[in-house]
């Protein structure tokens, strides 16, 4: 994702495209993660300035799912245990033991615990504080029931404790992980209004 939000901010002119007006973002899941660890190599680099912010939405981008706590409800030690289910770290990383049914993905995923859990690169929402406000300008999205809506939470945090969140955490009413961009869903509206008022206003700067 760098490489390609490099080399568009480099060849701007191939696309047609106003190179003050350059964003990241806009996926969901798996895309808010790959936004979130975008802004951490561009800050790594100090090359933030290259893009006008960021759209963070609904990202895996925390360490917490590790963590055995009792308030910790979507822990690594419930989705390890539930057969069938997909725990937060295959989420980030994706093998060819995915798709063999007499391998278990979370089996893979306990042999890289060790390696990634405390990586920024991986979890960004571990990156120090230096770091963090030479990121890009932030909005951060998720869902009032998202399965990652503390992963948002905490990178909502560290980016307004370094002032780089553009406007405070927006919160889906009533919708879950997999609620997607349904315009029919409760709350789809209201998102709808507020990224349009955060573009609008943004890109007008």
């Amino acid at each position: 994702c760098y490489a390609a939000v490099k080399y568009i901010c480099e060849n701007y002119a191939k696309f047609n495209l106003d190179p003050k007006k350059i964003a990241i973002g806009g996926g969901e899941g798996a895309g808010g993660c790959h936004t979130a660890m975008c802004c951490y190599q561009l800050a790594k680099r100090d090359e933030s300035h290259l893009v006008k912010f960021a759209w963070m939405d609904i990202a895996a981008v925390s360490n917490h799912w590790f963590e055995r706590t009792s308030t910790n409800s979507y822990s690594w030690v419930e989705w390890e245990s539930t057969e069938g289910q997909f725990g937060p770290l295959e989420c980030l990383i994706k093998t060819d033991t995915e798709y063999d049914p007499a391998v278990k993905p979370h089996h893979f995923s306990r042999k890289v615990v060790g390696e990634h859990k405390n990586d920024p690169e991986v979890f960004p929402v571990l990156m120090d504080d230096k770091l963090a406000r030479k990121c890009p300008p932030t909005y951060v999205t998720s869902r009032e029931f998202d399965v990652y809506r503390r992963d948002c939470e905490q990178y909502a945090e560290l980016m307004k404790k370094n002032k780089r969140l553009l406007m405070e955490l927006y919160l889906q009413p009533g919708t879950t992980h997999m609620s997607g961009m349904d315009p029919e869903l409760p709350g789809m509206e209201e998102l709808h209004d507020a990224l349009k008022k955060f573009f609008t206003y943004f890109m007008a700067q």
